[in-house]
């Protein structure tokens, strides 16, 4: 998988390489990258077989995105994220912690602010969805995010990023019966590394 992965970047390099200067986020120009999270969040959880408990997490999580600017200084695209969880579940009667991985997929959409030659300032908003699956049981969950912060460019094909934000998650069990949901909201932390691919 490593190599893959190292085969891509080296492909991505030749790419940005051979593009004429132009500014990274006009009309037409493509996105692509990725982003390392760490977050901290709490999620109340209701579980009729269980009793309710509330839980603090901290995720590790990475990001692929893939994106297209539609107009200047307006991008939308398709997001990825994979997690690893840690979370240590507080009842009245018992702690435990809890492990466990999870995948989301959905559509972001940004907007930059600035002329793009060092750096710009970006708001970054997401949906995405996913099926997770935890000690037997099933669910389905929606995710919100916006996040902020400047991205500063090392010249006009790559850009690091450094963002803050606000992430609401609704986890809904599959079988409604069993009366299994949870609220998760945190804040998290990002940085980004994304390259610019211009016509």
């Amino acid at each position: 998988m490593q190599k893959y992965i190292y085969r891509l970047f080296l492909i991505i390099i030749s790419i940005t390489i051979s593009n004429k200067a132009k500014s990274q986020s006009d009309k037409n120009s493509w996105l692509i990258g990725g982003s390392f999270h760490v977050s901290d969040y709490k999620e109340k959880a209701n579980f009729s077989i269980w009793v309710p408990y509330t839980m603090p997490i901290k995720k590790i999580s990475f990001d692929m995105n893939l994106g297209y600017f539609i107009k200047n200084n307006f991008l939308v695209g398709l997001r990825s994220n994979y997690g690893y969880i840690r979370g240590k579940a507080i009842t009245p009667s018992v702690t435990k912690l809890k492990y466990y991985q999870d995948l989301h997929v959905g559509p972001f959409s940004r907007y930059y602010f600035g002329d793009g030659n060092k750096y710009n300032f970006i708001i970054d908003g997401c949906i995405q969805y996913s099926k997770i699956k935890f000690h037997g049981f099933k669910s389905n969950q929606k995710t919100f995010s916006i996040s902020t912060g400047p991205s500063f460019y090392i010249n006009s094909s790559f850009g690091i990023e450094f963002l803050i934000g606000y992430k609401y998650a609704r986890r809904n069990g599959s079988d409604s019966s069993n009366g299994i949901y949870s609220n998760i909201s945190g804040i998290n932390t990002n940085l980004n590394l994304h390259f610019y691919l211009t016509k």
